[in-house]
């Protein structure tokens, strides 16, 4: 290829080499920004979780078996994914009374997903 050719042809290839520069440099930018920030929360229900946001926290009485129990929800939204996890403070220890509990939790979350109850034993290593 003749000099000249090569030199007339410079100024068309400098700003088109900046400008792949800076778009790969925008992708790689972009390729690092995490959409989860994941944060570990300790709850003094004695529960810790990982969520990939700053949870929004709600308490409020519910009514279960005709007793008032306080419940408080912790969810993260994503890019219109939910996380979340709930808890209720149980007035006593009583097997009935968390029969009761987790019959209004497996119903309601039924209810909430438009869904059935399935059940499954599950083991849960406790620290």
């Amino acid at each position: 290829m003749p000099k000249e050719f090569a030199d007339s042809l410079r100024p068309f290839f400098t700003p088109l080499r900046r400008f792949a520069a800076l778009a790969c440099a925008s992708v790689a930018l972009a390729a690092c920004t995490p959409s989860f920030d994941w944060r570990t929360l300790h709850n003094d229900a004695g529960y810790t979780i990982d969520l990939p946001a700053k949870p929004t926290v709600e308490d409020h009485p519910v009514t279960v078996g005709g007793a008032s129990m306080p419940m408080r929800m912790q969810a993260a939204h994503v890019d219109g994914a939910v996380f979340a996890v709930g808890s209720l403070t149980l007035p006593d220890d009583r097997d009935d009374t968390r029969r009761a509990a987790l019959d209004f939790l497996r119903t309601g979350l039924s209810r909430n997903l438009e869904g059935a109850p399935q059940m499954a034993a599950v083991s849960v290593p406790l620290a």
